[in-house]
């Protein structure tokens, strides 16, 4: 992980946790940030911050139902682009905390096009939780 996408994800984590940062982060400069959503008993903070040529998507599972787990519980998050384009799915568990997705590469694409986090929860096999982060654009 590169030195700025550390400084972009730090600033993210800040920024959820209600905290600040004294540094101006890329994110801020062009587009992301995060979301917060609640859904099916789920506080999870959808995100993403980019230096100009890569987006950082990621995801904080603020609280979840007492009976989650990852034995009943699973995430799933990818990238979407306004254009239809679309990401493989990533997936994880439903523990409280960070989240960290594959980066994607938006240098060379359209600015037109805005690229999104996007988290879904499956809970005892039923989808509780679907939710979108800002748009980021490239430069």
């Amino acid at each position: 992980m590169s030195i700025k996408s550390v400084l972009v994800r730090t600033a993210m984590a800040v920024a959820v946790m209600g905290g600040s940062l004294a540094i101006a982060s890329p994110a801020q400069a062009s587009g992301g940030g995060c979301s917060p959503g609640n859904q099916g008993g789920f506080n999870i903070g959808v995100c993403s911050g980019d230096d100009g040529v890569w987006m950082y998507p990621d995801h904080y599972i603020n609280s979840k139902p007492s009976g989650a787990n990852d034995g009943n519980c699973y995430t799933q998050s990818r990238v979407e682009g306004s254009n239809g384009a679309v990401t493989n799915w990533s997936i994880g568990g439903c523990g409280t905390g960070h989240w960290d997705q594959p980066d994607f590469k938006i240098q060379g694409r359209s600015s037109s096009i805005g690229w999104r986090n996007r988290v879904e929860v499956y809970y005892n096999g039923v989808k509780v939780y679907d939710h979108y982060g800002p748009a980021t654009h490239c430069c």
